[in-house]
């Protein structure tokens, strides 16, 4: 990625630019450094929330939010969205990655007016929680959530329990 107006953006804002040799992570130590430790988070997230390698990529980018939003030794313990927002974050939002939430729905009048997921992340650049929907499949974005940070929400367990409920042809059980 050596292209002459990304460059020129560098040199404007006095960023100063390190090449390193095609596959020569160790000429690279602080960013391999900072690799390896969201991979031991992500790990331990996804191992205390009981979730597959699956949500992976939800605990990754949780992990940056929550890093980015801690002081940090190498900016003088300063906050790193403080010094880039110039604001300081709002910690109040701050949930257990992997714990039930119950978000909100407006379906019929009789329906429910909330449904069951699992907490898996932050809204990007909105004030919303990123929320897994076992009955819909997907992650949804919600900001009218309500959390359950005493239980957490195990994915395996309640997609098999779902599938059987359902009587899914996928799941063959005996009995």
């Amino acid at each position: 990625f050596c292209k002459d107006e990304f460059n020129q953006f560098c040199a404007d804002e006095g960023i100063g630019r390190h090449h390193t040799v095609r596959k020569t992570p160790q000429q690279n130590g602080v960013a391999e450094r900072v690799n390896q430790t969201l991979l031991e988070i992500v790990r331990c997230m996804l191992s205390n929330a009981g979730l597959g390698r699956r949500y992976w990529s939800e605990a990754v980018l949780t992990a940056c939010y929550v890093i980015n939003r801690g002081p940090h030794s190498g900016i003088d313990s300063k906050i790193p969205f403080e010094i880039w927002s110039g604001k300081l974050p709002n910690f109040s939002n701050l949930k257990i990655f992997g714990c039930v939430a119950y978000y909100h729905v407006i379906e019929g009048k009789l329906d429910p007016r909330a449904k069951k997921g699992c907490f898996v992340g932050y809204g990007d650049g909105v004030k919303g929680f990123r929320i897994f929907s076992p009955s819909e499949g997907r992650v949804i974005l919600s900001r009218d959530v309500t959390f359950d940070e005493n239980t957490m929400y195990s994915i395996k367990n309640a997609e098999i329990s779902d599938l059987r409920r359902e009587g899914d042809n996928l799941l063959q059980t005996d009995g």
